[in-house]
């Protein structure tokens, strides 16, 4: 697929920031940066930047699609873009020393650069695009940032970042029959940083969050939470969910809401349609979110025949196989070992993490 006009001149912009940092690879922040300026770049500048006349047109149309997906982002072209950018570049100076002082050295992209790369490829193909565009690469960016560039959106402040704007108000209200959006609930709560901090301290949580959001769009396998001890894989769900609306969520995640599905509204036999038919009906919603993550407690509920019926663990099974979904599902050690352990079947396509401890600081 073709490099659109847009990115090529974002690309030059990130081997600029790159050199001026001494940098040995170019990193998705120093496209970041690069993207960033292109939108902040004025329109009578495009025809010095571009080699034809005739691409001007085109680099002004990617501008405006640019600056636009950054709006949605909550970024506003100067406003926040630039003091994004100076934030950002003062995170990257601290973390990577300056490394390659001649800046005439040809830099590459990272692997961590053609990773982001193949993933706005993939994603403009789905959608049908020519091209990959600037507007393309910034929402692959900004989707899943890595540490550093969410440290620069929660720096500044006044960008609504991560999971804030996926907790708005009736943000999944097409869930709401079958349960409910864990991270709306949780940023009606009052403000508590102590309570972050502690979450942040939590041995599960990190792994959770680190499985679910490895900042490069993939979806997670399965994640199955088993509770060894007193602490429910509920209450480590909610502990993920207040921590994603705060205002220093886990890096790695942008605009992900985490639904909480309710079994007795899945297996009910008082409502028309079968438990398959509600349970496809759920993952077929979820297409129309952003970046959710279902969360099935009482899982062992969905594989008891007597029940869920003989068919609904297979079809649960299919779903998670094929979905691009990313699912949690909790039950307690003594369900994992009727269910699961001997159940060779289910053994690839989840990965278990255990609770062992209602302290912070337990081991994993």
């Amino acid at each position: 697929m073709d490099i659109g006009i847009g990115v090529q001149i974002a690309w030059r912009l990130a081997i600029e920031e790159a050199a001026a940092e001494g940098a040995a690879e170019l990193e998705p922040d120093h496209f970041v940066c690069g993207v960033l300026k292109l939108a902040e770049m004025p329109t009578s500048s495009f025809r010095d930047a571009v080699p034809d006349p005739a691409m001007v047109s085109p680099l002004e149309e990617n501008q405006r699609k640019l600056c636009r997906t950054l709006e949605d982002f909550g970024v506003r072209v100067p406003d926040h873009s630039k003091p994004l950018r100076r934030e950002l570049r003062s995170l990257i100076r601290k973390a990577q020393p300056r490394q390659n002082a001649d800046r005439s050295a040809v830099i590459h992209r990272s692997p961590a650069s053609k990773a982001l790369f193949a993933q706005a490829e993939s994603a403009a193909q789905e959608a049908g695009e020519e091209e990959v565009t600037a507007a393309r690469l910034v929402e692959m960016l900004l989707t899943n940032p890595d540490e550093a560039l969410a440290s620069a959106l929660a720096n500044i402040g006044n960008v609504p970042i991560d999971a804030l704007a996926a907790a708005g108000k009736g943000s999944n209200s097409s869930i709401d029959a079958y349960g409910c959006d864990l991270t709306r609930l949780a940023s009606q709560e009052n403000s508590n940083e102590a309570r972050v901090e502690t979450i942040r301290r939590d041995a599960v949580c990190r792994v959770l969050a680190e499985s679910l959001f490895n900042g490069l769009a993939v979806k997670a396998p399965a994640i199955l939470l088993i509770a060894g001890g007193q602490r429910p894989a509920s209450s480590v769900v909610n502990d993920l969910a207040f921590w994603l609306v705060s205002s220093k969520p886990p890096a790695g995640v942008r605009r992900s809401s985490i639904l909480e599905i309710h079994s007795a509204a899945v297996l009910t036999r008082e409502s028309k349609g079968s438990p398959e038919a509600r349970l496809e009906e759920i993952f077929q919603r979820t297409l129309t979110s952003k970046n959710p993550v279902l969360f099935f407690d009482d899982f062992h509920r969905y594989l008891t025949t007597s029940i869920a019926g003989k068919r609904l663990a297979r079809r649960f099974q299919t779903l998670l196989n094929n979905s691009k979904t990313s699912c949690v599902m909790g039950m307690t050690q003594k369900q994992y070992e009727t269910h699961i352990e001997n159940a060779v079947a289910w053994h690839k396509g989840l990965r278990p993490i255990w609770i062992h401890d209602a302290r912070p600081n337990f081991r994993l």
